[in-house]
């Protein structure tokens, strides 16, 4: 077979697997040849070369690894590139299907945090940064989308084709996604990444923070996050004393009424009753100025808080990565089985 021809085979039985099912298994003799054909993949082998039992091996692998790389994950694949491309191109569609409206959302908040109603501007300029964060998920999945399409088709036109180096290809871009998958599991479920994120967040925390008031996200979110899980910084009260943006001499408020004086901490790190931002009432006024363990949460860092209500998921994050990891596994034996049958046994694409 040549060069062209194979490629043009390939390309037909890849356009054919992806649209449609296997459906039956078919032998005939022709002269000193048998003909196998699953579908859309013939084969001609020896009959004196190959035994049934190995045909049936050989054939059963084929099948599968067309089976569960086309008819299943092909749909993911093209999933995937689908939700990528629209997370990156169709903000506006995204943003008028959320449940919610976003930019009345924050504006609402801005005003209760500011005091001020004028914040329509500053609003919108949120919520273009938030979906600037969604951006860089979409850029994430569409890519993850592509790698898994490219090997649907190794994998289709490589066992089908039985082309060596389409073959070749996916088992050596999977085990690099397996290692990839592993590396970033052992790091996970070893906390190795602890250390980094606490770095970063800290840093935005030392550059970004705007106390209270502040009306930029990184503000608005560590604020609202210490309300929620009831903690402070990002390692404790203490991440607070050389913020750079941060003018502590803006006071707080407390029974609507503002207190004009210098601060150690934001009052999301007192403990407090009722709803962040608007309808909040410090349980001690003298907190913001003079914060123990008993009025504050100032000793509770919020990494260590948030990763405590993570850790619920942690289990099921381990078992899903796991579970993926072994079904590739799976893949590249089958894939390999398919190398070493085809050069051992004389079976070649017809």
């Amino acid at each position: 077979m040549g060069f062209g021809s194979c490629c043009a085979k390939c390309i037909l039985i890849f356009f054919n697997v992806l649209f449609m099912q296997l459906r039956s298994i078919q032998f005939r003799i022709h002269g000193n040849q048998k003909i196998f054909k699953v579908d859309q993949c013939p084969m001609q082998f020896d009959i004196e070369a190959v035994s049934a039992r190995k045909l049936l091996i050989f054939s059963w692998i084929r099948v599968n690894i067309l089976a569960q790389n086309i008819k299943v994950i092909r749909i993911l694949a093209i999933l995937l590139i689908a939700i990528g491309a629209f997370l990156l191109g169709f903000q506006d569609v995204l943003q008028n299907y959320l449940p919610i409206n976003l930019k009345d959302t924050f504006e609402e908040v801005l005003n209760a945090i500011t005091g001020d109603t004028s914040n329509a501007e500053a609003a919108q300029e949120l919520v273009d940064q938030f979906f600037d964060i969604f951006k860089s998920f979409g850029v994430a999945i569409l890519v993850i989308g592509l790698l898994i399409f490219v090997l649907t088709i190794l994998a289709s036109c490589g066992s089908c084709c039985m082309v060596k180096c389409m073959l070749i290809g996916y088992i050596v871009l999977l085990v690099v996604v397996i290692l990839a998958q592993a590396i970033c599991l052992g790091l996970y479920g070893t906390d190795k990444l602890d250390a980094p994120i606490k770095k970063s967040t800290l840093k935005s925390l030392k550059e970004k923070y705007e106390g209270n008031k502040g009306d930029n996200l990184e503000s608005i979110m560590l604020n609202l996050v210490q309300y929620q899980f009831k903690c402070c910084g990002i390692n404790s009260a203490t991440d607070f004393d050389d913020v750079k943006n941060w003018d502590k001499s803006e006071g707080y408020e407390h029974n609507g009424q503002t207190h004009v004086v210098e601060v150690v901490l934001p009052t999301t790190c007192c403990k407090m009753t009722g709803t962040f931002p608007d309808d909040v009432t410090l349980q001690d006024q003298n907190c913001p100025t003079s914060p123990t363990s008993v009025n504050s949460y100032m000793a509770t860092g919020c990494f260590e808080a948030v990763k405590a209500e993570m850790k619920t998921f942690q289990v099921y994050i381990l078992g899903f990565v796991g579970g993926c990891i072994a079904l590739e596994l799976l893949f590249v034996l089958l894939a390999a089985l398919i190398l070493y049958l085809q050069n051992k046994q004389k079976i070649n694409p017809i």
